[in-house]
């Protein structure tokens, strides 16, 4: 089964939503003048690491630098970013469809594949204390999506691959998984469904690393909301989860109950990461430009 508008609807409707704004601010803007920025992710050297899908870039920004600089650029397409426990970066090349990993100045291949077939379009990342990583694969990389003759596997599913052994299946049931993140100390995966018929997060129960429990909505992007689906995601200081989703950034407690903290009025988040030297930042990517937030 497949979460999308029957099953959405009955899971929806049990969902604890709440579309109160109590705080909204407007996010200063870090570098504009991109396409289409995505991967946010803040570095140990403390700078901020960001993806642009249109040139297939990764850049890096230092606090205090008027521009970003580009530290790589080939044909793979990275998207989501991620590092290991030990340090090493990690990419979803949606392109390249695969996870890969930056080591010596090259990517290598982490995993690539499910049952001898090709992944559709590794899209977002995150990794578990024991250097496990989760992972959602989409179609969004392939020009026909679901109808594309390179795409091999029948679903769009959530994946974990360990530190050594095969790839695990999640969960098949999405329509179209997209953002990830960990929640309550690793026992709980969340995963934002970008489907316009299918706007919502749910959270995996986790038995042990890489093996499910019970599948739940979490949230339901509000009707209100004229447009946009539900994105990225990262976990902020206060254990809350903050969300993009239509033009606004959700900040999403332990019980799925959300409200707004932001919006881009002339853009649309697509992602965000919580860094800066106190750890107190949010770094919210979008299709025009990166921008900043104080939590």
């Amino acid at each position: 089964m497949t979460w999308t508008r029957r099953s959405f609807a009955m899971a929806a409707a049990a969902a604890s939503v709440s579309a109160a704004h109590p705080r909204t601010v407007d996010p200063t803007i870090v570098e504009a003048g991109f396409k289409m920025t995505e991967g946010p992710v803040w570095t140990p050297r403390a700078s901020l690491l960001f993806t642009e899908l249109r040139r297939s870039e990764v850049r890096e920004w230092r606090p205090g630098a008027s521009e970003s600089v580009l530290i790589r650029s080939d044909d793979s397409q990275p998207n989501g970013l991620a590092f290991s426990p030990s340090g090493v970066l990690h990419m979803c090349e949606m392109r390249g469809r695969r996870v890969s990993a930056w080591r010596n100045g090259a990517a290598v291949t982490v995993v690539d594949r499910y049952q001898d077939k090709p992944l559709n379009s590794p899209n977002g990342l995150v990794f578990d204390a024991d250097g496990g990583i989760y992972f959602t694969d989409p179609p969004f990389g392939l020009r026909r999506r679901d109808n594309d003759p390179a795409k091999k596997l029948s679903f769009n599913g959530v994946f974990y691959q360990p530190p050594k052994g095969d790839l695990t299946l999640m969960t098949a049931q999405l329509s179209r998984p997209n953002g990830i993140a960990l929640i309550d100390d690793g026992a709980r995966l969340v995963v934002s469904n970008s489907d316009p018929k299918g706007r919502f997060w749910v959270t995996i129960d986790l038995k042990a690393p890489g093996r499910p429990g019970k599948m739940s909505t979490f949230a339901v992007l509000p009707k209100a909301e004229p447009r946009g689906a539900p994105d990225g995601m990262a976990v902020g200081p206060d254990g809350c989860l903050y969300a993009t989703g239509a033009d606004a950034i959700w900040r999403l407690n332990k019980e799925g109950r959300m409200n707004t903290v932001a919006r881009l009025a002339a853009d649309r988040p697509s992602n965000c990461a919580v860094g800066g030297p106190e750890n107190t930042t949010l770094f919210i990517t979008g299709r025009k430009a990166v921008y900043q937030l104080a939590l």
